[in-house]
């Protein structure tokens, strides 16, 4: 998505003027537009992004359900919260977080909780630790 080679502002724009859905990205595009989002908080969009993607998507990779789970526990935080506050951790494991209390925020929290249970499901098993290592 550009990323690499010029600015996310950039990068966004690009992706906005071709008139693109996410669904129609590969799923490293598709990752590196929810970071996009995420990085500049732009909720509304990341929401929007994320309800186009169909169940395909998310169960090609564990990254991708992760970003999404991420984007749907901001979305249904109280409106006066900052978004930057759930990425310092997992937002759901965080106790008495403001969540907001309509239908539709819960709708989208139990979806994130879904997405965040099979994500870590699918790295269960994995050793991550020996990947790090032979990463450095």
């Amino acid at each position: 998505m550009l990323l690499n080679k010029y600015d996310s502002n950039l990068a966004l724009s690009w992706f906005e003027d071709a008139n693109l859905s996410i669904s129609e990205l590969f799923v490293d595009g598709q990752i590196s537009l929810l970071m996009l989002l995420i990085n500049q908080q732009c909720w509304d969009q990341a929401l929007t992004e994320v309800n186009q993607l169909i169940q395909e998507d998310l169960l090609s990779t564990s990254t991708l359900k992760y970003f999404t789970a991420l984007i749907l526990s901001v979305v249904c935080r109280l409106q006066n919260q900052p978004g930057s506050q759930l990425l310092a951790g997992v937002p759901i494991l965080v106790r008495n977080f403001p969540f907001k209390s309509d239908i539709d925020s819960i709708s989208l929290r139990k979806r994130a909780v879904c997405l965040f249970r099979t994500a870590a499901n699918d790295l269960e098993g994995n050793d991550l630790e020996s990947v790090r290592k032979s990463s450095v």
